[in-house]
């Protein structure tokens, strides 16, 4: 157990509260001028759910609020961009893009800059960061790839929840695909 304390207010923590945490033996933690405590509570989280994320369980690693407005994004037919953006908001919107299995990019989030032909194939590869495969959704659908960079803090069961979404997001799209071309061929 530790308290945070921030500087904020008095340009330092307190003498009195650190000889109280001294005296109770609670660590003490100083949070500088202009650190949002919501920063803080984010990386804490990101570094529970990191940990959590390497055994298995039935939990869900993404909010149940933001899994809720992503059903919603998915069901009034939002495009992929929009999923990746509302997916990785609760993260910062880290840069991640959503790539086809030849290196072409779908969609990315409004962080990602454009991802030139060989650094996609690198992407690909896992060279550049971590990658989740979305599998492919019928026999004419080609596989995909959910791609972070290397430098982004997403831990892996956040990007497996998100890949699987967007592979939800896939079937739908294709499916609609399917029955278009159903009634054209009619």
């Amino acid at each position: 157990m530790a308290l945070l304390a921030g500087e904020e207010t008095h340009g330092e923590v307190p003498a009195e509260l650190a000889d109280a945490c001294r005296s109770h033996r609670i660590a003490l933690l100083a949070v500088p001028a202009h650190t949002s405590f919501r920063a803080i509570t984010e990386a804490v989280y990101l570094r529970q759910w990191g940990e959590l994320s390497r055994r298995p369980t039935d939990h869900y690693a993404l909010p149940e609020n933001v899994r809720v407005d992503l059903d919603r994004a998915l069901e009034r037919g939002a495009a992929a961009a929009e999923l990746l953006d509302l997916a990785f908001a609760h993260l910062g919107t880290p840069a991640c893009h959503l790539l086809t299995g030849s290196g072409r990019t779908v969609a990315r989030t409004a962080t990602a800059p454009e991802l030139p032909a060989r650094r996609a194939v690198e992407a690909l590869r896992g060279r550049h960061g971590t990658t989740v495969r979305i599998e492919a959704t019928t026999a004419s659908s080609t596989p995909g790839t959910c791609t972070c960079r290397r430098t982004t803090t997403v831990p892996p069961r956040i990007l497996h929840e998100i890949g699987e979404l967007v592979g939800r997001h896939r079937r739908r799209r294709d499916h609609k695909l399917d029955l278009r071309a159903a009634l054209l061929c009619r």
